[in-house]
């Protein structure tokens, strides 16, 4: 070896140079020059051999070509969204895991004897290390790269004799404490001791601290008599035992929870249900018993709860494109995300033709906003998108069968909730969905719910409450798709980010819908999902607000308050919509004066009477306002409008509508003026005023505004 990273990384194997050469591993500055589609960079070739000792192969385009792993000497992190650990070993595309069976051992003997006791862990250079020093080990690419991908034990694993040979485990020394190496060493044994007959032996290798220990570590740092001793002490696993690991491929304790988890089922389950279930419970193992009581029957699900070699997490989490297992402050926690659903290309017109009619009167520019939508996110899962489809339109306009189309190619990962309860206490939906369809929401729901709604829509951190299980904060990163009848479901605020909101058309020719429900119902949407994922974004990504729709506009118009429309004219007001105002208010003074209500024309005398001495300014008090709008104050309080009309009723309404306050840098409670302190609300020019101003500025500003009275006067000379 002549590359310096390469003679470390041999040291730190504990593996000589020499050996190396023996077992055929060699250096390269270049792997790309040997394999081309592996990419460039330093590392370590590993040849594999078959049990006669030849080199193992592969085909390659019609040529056989040496199979090999590569430990890389210097490879970058991947790239993406979420963080993963640094590349370390890769082999030649499409090739499937092997068994590497160091060269130094005569493995057509050891397989045919089962005799031989044999030692299997993960990692080549650890069975280099072992084999150098007389023990028969073989070596996993991974902790379940044992078994073909349809789940047979690989051939050169299946030509080995099993019955009664003793069969080591020894994967590095976290496995104990590693629920994914757990579950892998569930699998490994039930299929060498339950359906091979071998005797199988877990050995847990010590830790150094806190540092973890692999069996070349161990090694060098004890000497093969300790590991001899390691395997002496480490009994043949009973037939109870070999049952309870074998349980770990399916069933997980979850320590946060108290309850099981069914990976197969995918759901928790309770220690009662777990212990008397149709599955778990009917497992059991027949003991001798004593002298008096003869064979007996154990529940293998009752030993299993308590058994060291049960498979054990702290938490579960939903981090799509991770791992299995995901390392946290606490432990080792179970991932949720378990890959896409199957899908695969195919026909998916039906469905295209319908997204085309469905957003046919949308601007031209944002017809294909949806779809990109959900196309962006299933290609950025772990993306949360602030932003939700609400689509409205009478019945029968196929905007449902639309979005559910999606939402079932995702198979676990969409789901449907109950627009009654969609912002109510218990949300277990949002644990693992990606995608959550609400259909026929009302306003009233929508408006009852809105603040939850924003929430969810916008907040990776999220609580999550379900029955029988402790309220904790999870990353949520469902997109929402709202469907509605009734058009005051799209009245969102005029400021709001998160809704693009759809007018969709009348139904159209039924042919449309009877194809779609056709296409749907031969498997449709697992092509679907195929087409979402490989669309080309063309390096589109969502905006941080929703477009503005014409149905999101008329619908904000529509439930508008008299005060909420008064808001809008005021965030483009000027000078000249003040004097139309006070305009408007003399009229209405003038309109009272011959109402006949004594109450009404006091009112209309003092507004006035307070008019033609209004200042016309971009801001005014409570009171000011109240004079300056009675048309308004009128309509909010109908018959019980008199002289005790509180002077806040329009200025809060104002505020909430986002109209602002003038701030006064030197007294929080307002300015002095006229031998009172006041508030002021900001009506007009807002960027100009949106600055704290000194009480000094303020006095200097007041002194300089016209009266409505004097503009009055000079625009009629």
């Amino acid at each position: 070896m002549q590359l310096q990273a390469a003679r470390d990384q041999l040291a730190s194997w504990g593996i000589p140079p020499e050996i190396a050469a023996q077992a055929g591993l060699f250096e390269t500055a270049d792997v790309q020059a040997i394999y081309p589609e592996m990419g460039t960079g330093e590392g370590i070739i590993i040849p594999y051999y078959d049990l006669a000792g030849r080199l193992l192969t592969y085909d390659h385009g019609g040529t056989a070509r040496p199979f090999a792993r590569v430990r890389w000497l210097a490879k970058p992190e991947q790239m993406g969204f979420v963080k993963r650990k640094p590349i370390r070993y890769t082999q030649p595309s499409h090739t499937g895991p092997q068994v590497y069976l160091c060269p130094l051992m005569q493995w057509e003997e050891v397989a045919a004897d089962p005799r031989v006791p044999i030692v299997i862990t993960e990692g080549e250079a650890k069975a280099i290390a072992g084999a150098m020093l007389g023990f028969r080990v073989l070596a996993l690419g991974g902790v379940y790269s044992f078994s073909t991908p349809g789940g047979e034990l690989l051939p050169a694993l299946a030509a080995f004799k099993w019955e009664a040979r003793h069969v080591y485990v020894a994967f590095d020394s976290d496995a104990a404490t590693n629920p994914n190496v757990v579950a892998a060493e569930a699998r490994l044994v039930d299929e060498l001791q339950r359906k091979r007959g071998s005797h199988c032996h877990i050995v847990r290798l010590p830790a150094a601290g806190t540092e973890k220990v692999g069996l070349d570590d161990y090694l060098r740092a004890h000497g093969p008599e300790a590991f001899e001793r390691l395997l002496e002490e480490s009994p043949s696993l009973s037939g109870l035992d070999a049952k309870i690991i074998s349980m770990n491929e399916r069933y997980a304790w979850i320590t946060q929870e108290g309850m099981i988890y069914d990976t197969k089922q995918r759901k928790l389950v309770k220690k009662d249900n777990f212990t008397n279930g149709e599955d778990s419970g009917s497992i059991t193992v027949l003991t001798m018993g004593g002298p008096k009581s003869g064979p007996k029957e154990i529940s293998v699900a009752v030993k299993w709860l308590k058994h060291p070699h049960a498979r054990r997490y702290g938490e579960i989490l939903f981090r799509p494109e991770e791992g299995d297992t995901i390392d946290t402050e606490t432990g080792p926690a179970l991932n949720l995300w378990r890959g896409w659903p199957e899908h695969s290309p195919g026909d998916i017109s039906p469905w295209l033709r319908l997204n085309e009619f469905l957003f046919s009167r949308l601007d031209p520019s944002l017809r294909d906003f949806p779809l990109k939508l959900l196309a962006y996110k299933l290609q950025n899962p772990a993306k949360k998108i602030p932003l939700a489809l609400v689509l409205i339109g009478t019945q029968g306009s196929g905007k449902t069968v639309w979005a559910d189309a999606v939402r079932r190619g995702l198979g676990d990962y969409g789901v449907t909730a109950n627009p009654a309860t969609f912002g109510g206490e218990f949300q277990g939906f949002l644990e693992k969905s990606l995608l959550c369809t609400i259909h026929e929401i009302t306003p009233q729901q929508m408006r009852s719910q809105s603040e939850t709604v924003k929430g969810l829509i916008s907040d990776l951190r999220r609580p999550m409450n379900e029955k029988y299980r402790p309220v904790r904060d999870i990353n949520s990163y469902t997109m929402y798709i709202f469907t509605a009848n009734n058009r005051g479901v799209g009245a969102f605020a005029s400021d709001d980010r998160r809704m693009f909101v759809v007018d969709c058309p009348k139904p159209g020719d039924q042919s449309l819908y009877n194809d779609v429900w056709a296409w749907l119902d031969a498997g449709g949407a697992r092509h679907l999902l195929h087409y979402l994922l490989h669309y080309d974004l063309k390096g589109w990504t969502p905006p941080q607000r929703a477009p503005l729709t014409p149905e999101k506009h008329l619908a904000n118009q529509e439930a508008m308050t008299p005060v909420q429309r008064l808001a809008e004219e005021m965030k483009n007001a000027d000078q000249h919509v003040i004097i139309q105002w006070l305009d408007s208010a003399m009229a209405w003074a003038s309109a009272m004066e011959l109402s006949g209500n004594p109450a009404a024309q006091s009112r209309a005398r003092a507004v006035a009477q307070e008019a033609r001495s209004f200042q016309i300014r971009p801001w005014y008090t409570p009171e000011e306002l109240a004079m300056l709008f009675p048309a308004i104050v009128e309509n909010l309080l109908g018959s019980k409008f008199n002289s005790m009309t509180p002077a806040g009723l329009i200025s809060r309404q104002l505020r909430e509508a986002g109209c602002p306050y003038l701030v006064n840098r030197d007294d929080p409670k307002g300015f002095r003026y006229g031998g009172q302190i006041r508030q002021y609300i900001i009506v007009a020019q807002f960027e100009e005023w949106d600055h704290p101003i000194s009480q000094d500025d303020f006095e200097r500003s007041m002194r300089n505004w016209p009266t409505y009275g004097a503009l009055k006067k000079a625009r009629a000379a």
